[in-house]
């Protein structure tokens, strides 16, 4: 897998925020540790105490995510908000959805599109065989000399000499 990545950013993914990495390769996004919009609201009403009883750090939902390359199908945007795009990342059995800046939603669906064109081509160059050398043919002098040496052997008679010559000299 490549190292670096060809976009960074961050994103909202199923509720939840996220930065998202375009590879060469892959797509990939992280969701962190988040504190809940509940637990912050309820540790707010309790000053503090519910956030001693319950910590404010989750996993839930946090961990890394990839879809790779060849994987998606499609890529898709629409409109979210006044602000926001919703680009949609397709595969043959899941479509990811990432909410992100009118911008940066742009750049993302380009970077993927891109990152697949250029696998694209990279996999048909890689199965495309390499052309097998043809040998070249006779030069008209070369042609001339072999059917002479035919006709001085007495293999072609005088018709079909005039003939061959005359193919050869594209008359």
């Amino acid at each position: 897998m490549s190292d670096a990545p060809l976009l960074e950013l961050t994103s909202h993914i199923a509720g939840k925020n996220a930065t998202v990495r375009v590879y060469p390769d892959r797509v990939e996004w992280e969701r962190g540790k988040t504190v809940s919009g509940g637990k912050v609201t309820a540790a707010v009403l309790t000053a503090g105490v519910s956030a001693l009883a319950t910590g404010l750090r989750t996993r839930r939902g946090a961990g890394t995510e990839v879809i790779v390359m060849d994987a998606i199908t499609s890529v898709t945007t629409r409109r979210d908000s006044m602000f926001n795009d919703v680009v949609s990342v397709i595969t043959g059995g899941n479509t990811i959805d990432m909410r992100v800046s009118r911008d940066e939603g742009e750049r993302l669906k380009s970077t993927i599109l891109a990152a697949k064109a250029a696998r694209a081509g990279h996999h048909a160059a890689a199965s495309t065989p390499a052309p097998v050398a043809t040998p070249a043919a006779p030069s008209s002098s070369d042609r001339l000399r072999e059917l002479a040496d035919l006709h001085a052997a007495g293999i072609l008679t005088d018709e079909e000499f005039a003939a061959a010559k005359a193919k050869a000299l594209g008359l």
